[in-house]
């Protein structure tokens, strides 16, 4: 079986009866689901695992200041037998990821690293727009530059269609993804590469588009696709025949950028890898790492506050994004603090939720017999939505806070997961026509914190503070190592 986030709770059900009964052979599911879902690791670690396996086990060490509950889920879980499989890990940190992995006396296995098919290519350009008032000069010469980019790119994508291959382009955002593939379908247009037979398909691919899997079968399947994308392409996505790989505006790490191209002539045959390069690209990320550290007052005003919010009957507490604006916290800066809150194992941080229900009667709300529903949607009917419709002398919509209702069973026993599962039995409502959902108020959101580690706010505030600091030295670290690379001698022409 597989779990995932949008994984119903009927179908968490039926994987607790089959491992319960020894029916599942293989279970494929995210640390951090793990991290969040306490009952369900107390299963797995009853049952007894006997084995663990990490795909893209770098990550676990790439990804621990961004997303720490990676390793936290990896590490809650016992196994017989631990199995950690990367295609690039540095020797460097290698006792890091076991350590995350906790693996005790390892065998390390390495196989072939150098990649001769593989022609690296770093080429310094002019530095784009930047922040702040600039000349009109300024500004042409930006916009001349980038010109450049898209013209240069689309001569490397005819080159990989000619050789019947795929290019990735590597873009730092969403916005430059989106632009970057108007700007080649344009320039593609005005160089009539239809008429000529060398027709290519562009696809922008982030997060935030829905047409991702229809992205990813496109590129598997046809050749002269030419894919923008975030880092969010290429993890899972095994194209034999990708000739070009472009880095539109640099690397975020060495080790991410080594990854990347190694996605690049799986098939033994040549292929080129270019990275446009300035010394400006990681300005904006910089300032962005400099910022984030919070004073030592604010960490204690938040600990405070999520002390506040713990609820009585459990280790599950919610915040109001206004809890994070009251302890001094800037709305942009809320996914590195909660991640510093998982580092120094002080709080497990779940995912945003909407924090209060509007629900209006449904259709059949008043009709028998009753529509089977899960657990959790029976449970939201009966204890918190039918008593108030009951009450009710006209068809007005009943709200509940996500917080009260995470408080009593069975919601209560998920622990921080409980959120996620009271949204999903609103779903179930909504599907079986009982309650009608009102989405068109803008309700706060809320983030779930199971505390793990009930100290001293004082103590836990200079304990995250601390945890900032180091973190964003770290980040900077890697980002003058990336510097450093790009601006070596020989750099230029290479091949890995």
């Amino acid at each position: 079986m597989a779990l995932t986030s949008s994984s119903t709770s009927d179908e968490w059900l039926l994987c607790k009866s089959m491992i319960m009964e020894k029916r599942l052979c293989a279970l494929f599911i995210s640390p951090e689901l793990l991290c969040h879902s306490p009952s369900f690791r107390k299963l797995l670690n009853d049952r007894g695992v006997a084995l663990l396996c990490f795909d893209e086990a770098h990550l676990y060490n790439d990804w621990y200041l961004w997303r720490p509950t990676m390793a936290m889920g990896a590490s809650l879980v016992q196994a017989q037998r631990r199995l950690g499989l990367t295609a690039t890990m540095r020797r460097r940190d290698q006792q890091l990821v076991i350590r995350r992995m906790s693996m005790s006396v390892p065998i390390v296995l390495r196989g072939p690293f150098l990649r001769k098919n593989l022609l690296l290519h770093v080429v310094k350009r002019p530095s784009a727009l930047t922040f702040g008032r600039v000349s009109l000069a300024r500004r042409v010469a930006a916009a001349t530059e980038y010109k450049w980019r898209i013209a240069r790119a689309l001569r490397l994508s005819i080159k990989a269609r000619a050789e019947q291959g795929n290019t990735i382009i590597y873009v730092p955002s969403r916005a430059l993804s989106e632009d970057s593939r108007k700007e080649l379908v344009l320039a593609a247009a005005q160089q009539r590469l239809g008429a000529t037979g060398a027709a290519l398909a562009f696809r922008a691919y982030h997060a935030g588009r829905a047409d991702r899997a229809e992205v990813e079968d496109l590129f598997l399947t046809t050749r002269g696709v030419v894919v923008i994308a975030t880092i969010a392409f290429g993890l899972g996505v095994d194209c034999p025949h990708v000739r070009v790989i472009l880095h539109f505006a640099g690397a975020r790490s060495v080790a991410e950028y080594a990854q990347q191209v190694g996605r690049a002539g799986r098939d033994g045959e040549d292929a080129y890898c270019v990275c446009f390069y300035n010394a400006d690209d990681s300005e904006g990320t910089r300032r962005s790492i400099e910022t984030t550290p919070l004073p030592m007052s604010t960490t204690i005003a938040l600990m405070r506050k999520i002390y506040e919010r713990t609820t009585p009957l459990g280790p599950t507490s919610f915040l109001h994004w206004a809890d994070y604006h009251r302890a001094g916290i800037d709305a942009d800066d809320t996914d590195a603090i909660l991640a510093a809150l998982c580092r120094t194992g002080l709080a497990l941080a779940g995912k945003t939720q909407r924090a209060r229900i509007a629900a209006f009667r449904g259709a059949k709300s008043t009709l028998q017999p009753w529509p089977v529903l899960s657990t959790f949607a029976n449970a939201l009917w009966k204890d918190h939505f039918e008593p108030g419709f009951a009450a009710m002398t006209r068809n007005l919509a009943v709200r509940r806070d996500v917080r009260d209702v995470c408080a009593v069973a069975p919601f209560l026993e998920l622990g921080a997961g409980g959120p996620t599962a009271v949204h999903d039995a609103l779903e179930d409502l909504a599907a079986a026509d009982l309650v009608d959902i009102d989405y068109s108020d803008d309700y706060p959101m809320v983030q779930p914190l199971a505390v793990l580690d009930q100290q001293d706010p004082r103590d836990a505030g200079r304990l995250l503070e601390r945890s900032m600091k180091t973190s964003a030295k770290q980040q900077i670290a890697v980002l003058d190592e990336v510097l450093d690379f790009c601006e070596a001698d020989g750099c230029l022409h290479r091949r890995l």
